[in-house]
């Protein structure tokens, strides 16, 4: 995927990593173990799932959430769209292979009108679709969600904040991601601090006209030590090393020296005995009237 200067904004700009690369299915990949672990599964929230019989999952991926919840939940029908024809193709053959008749996978733009008949889902998710999304698409995409599900259906936006951590590298890193963003009109944060869509989950979702919102927090614990530290330290390696053609195109954020010396500090911070750090993401959702 190229990233040139002129595209750097939300329009046309479709995600900081080429998404049909071996290394970015890698990294997707290790993320839904440790994010299915971090947030006690894949829907937490919801201990009922009565009337619940066919579920969209937005982005996909290389469908670690669907094939999931078709594993847990077989008498549900899961459908994967994602932009990327490699993340469809493999995750159609993880299904194959797995016996996952109930799970499906389509390439579909999420910018685009969604290939779905009216009232087709009982739920449709999406998770950290932040990074492809620029804020004046949300309405347009959550309108589509809203003429795709059956009255009374639910829809659950997960979205994630910047870290807190005790690494200098890994909080810079951040920041170089938080004001990329800022800079180049992609994100919701008022001051590039941030990544800032966590606080406007809930009047998307709201404007958008669905009603009885609720919304619930996961802050996972990524310090050295814990169970899944060492899948969020290969997330982090990845995810930086993948975002670097487009952060060091963004006009006055950092040098490729600058990086390259953060990258490295970042790793060495994170492999201490005493390296500590919490992840917030929230997870918000709401029904369509009846």
């Amino acid at each position: 995927m190229s990233t040139s200067s002129s595209d750097l904004s939300g329009g046309k700009i479709r995600f900081a990593a080429d998404t049909e690369s071996g290394e970015t299915m890698t990294w997707l990949l290790n993320a839904d173990k440790i994010l299915y672990n971090g947030m006690g599964g894949t829907l937490a929230e919801r201990p009922d799932f009565s009337g619940i019989k066919a579920i969209l999952d937005l982005g996909c991926g290389p469908g670690g959430w669907v094939l999931e919840v078709a594993r847990e939940h077989p008498d549900i029908q899961v459908s994967g769209i994602d932009i990327s024809r490699s993340m469809i193709q493999f995750a159609q053959a993880q299904a194959i292979s797995r016996g996952y008749g109930n799970a499906s996978f389509t390439v579909m733009d999420v910018k685009q009108p969604l290939l779905f008949e009216d009232a087709s889902f009982d739920l449709v998710n999406e998770r950290t679709l932040y990074g492809v999304m620029a804020p004046g698409e949300w309405p347009q995409l959550l309108a589509e969600c809203k003429r795709i599900l059956r009255p009374g259906g639910i829809i659950r936006l997960t979205e994630l904040e910047t870290p807190v951590t005790s690494s200098l590298g890994l909080n810079q890193l951040w920041y170089f991601h938080t004001r990329a963003f800022y800079k180049t009109g992609r994100g919701f944060s008022v001051d590039g601090r941030h990544v800032g869509i966590n606080p406007v989950l809930k009047r998307l979702l709201r404007d958008a006209g669905f009603q009885n919102i609720k919304h619930q927090g996961h802050v996972i614990d990524i310090s050295a030590g814990t169970a899944d530290f060492e899948g969020f330290f290969r997330h982090f390696v990845y995810v930086f090393e993948l975002a670097k053609p487009f952060l060091l195109k963004v006009e006055g954020l950092t040098t490729k020296q600058e990086y390259e010396e953060v990258y490295q500090q970042m790793q060495a911070e994170m492999l201490a005995n005493d390296f500590c750090g919490l992840w917030t993401y929230v997870t918000a959702w709401g029904e369509k009237p009846q």
